[in-house]
């Protein structure tokens, strides 16, 4: 009897461990993996790809990995190996010609087990020339709180400390845009020449104006000034 109750008991036991097994999210698949050509805080050039690497300690048990960037899904790989921006290959067009920023990579890794994992990094895209850009920009004419007379032109300057660090500005007037400056001096109205009519024979009002000013390093930075005609 004895012999049957221990019997029974080891049998319950293989029973539960096996069950605990299978039910757990992952089973018996391996659900070691890792990113091989990217690290976390790695730094890449502006205007470069980033090529990703994924790889599994037993690619067997994948039945598949999707790469996101920011929040964005890159693609779904099914088969080993797990690459995106492949090197002379054409797709996975957020990895490609990469802007300055942050950003976060996430690789969700799904078992043919049923269990789901994820892993995450982070990476920056910097400009080349010392990986910064001068931001200091400011209105020499138009300042903010300044006035112009009715029926007259409205002559905007906006100055850069490091010109060479500009790679454009465009000038809004009241959400209206006014032009695309691609090179020093970043002045619009003008007098003696054509164009910029959102600047010409102004009428009464409070008008606001929001310079664009797109940097070599990928930054875009806003600088407002608010005019008064009367």
């Amino acid at each position: 009897m004895k012999n049957s109750i221990s019997f029974t008991l080891v049998a319950l036991f293989a029973f539960a461990f096996s069950f605990t097994a299978i039910a757990d999210n992952g089973g018996y698949c391996n659900n070691n993996y890792y990113y091989k050509t990217v690290k976390h805080g790695d730094t890449y050039k502006v205007g470069k790809d980033v090529y990703v690497k994924v790889d599994a300690q037993k690619y067997q048990d994948i039945e598949y990995m999707e790469l996101y960037i920011n929040g964005y899904k890159v693609r779904r790989e099914m088969n080993a190996p797990y690459e995106w921006a492949r090197p002379n290959s054409n797709g996975d067009h957020y990895l490609r010609n990469m802007k300055a920023g942050t950003y976060r990579l996430k690789c969700v890794v799904k078992t043919k087990c049923g269990g789901k994992y994820q892993k995450e990094l982070t990476f920056y895209v910097k400009n080349q020339h010392n990986n910064y850009c001068n931001t200091n920009y400011w209105y020499e004419y138009a300042k903010h709180n300044s006035s112009c007379q009715v029926g007259k032109d409205l002559y905007v300057k906006v100055k850069a400390q490091k010109h060479q660090d500009v790679e454009y500005m465009e000038l809004y007037l009241n959400g209206h845009k006014v032009r695309r400056e691609m090179n020093a001096p970043y002045e619009w109205g003008r007098k003696n020449t054509n164009g910029d009519n959102y600047l010409r024979n102004m009428r009464r009002g409070t008008y606001q104006l929001k310079c664009k000013i797109k940097t070599r390093c990928g930054e875009v930075i806003w600088k407002k000034s608010t005019i008064y005609v009367k």
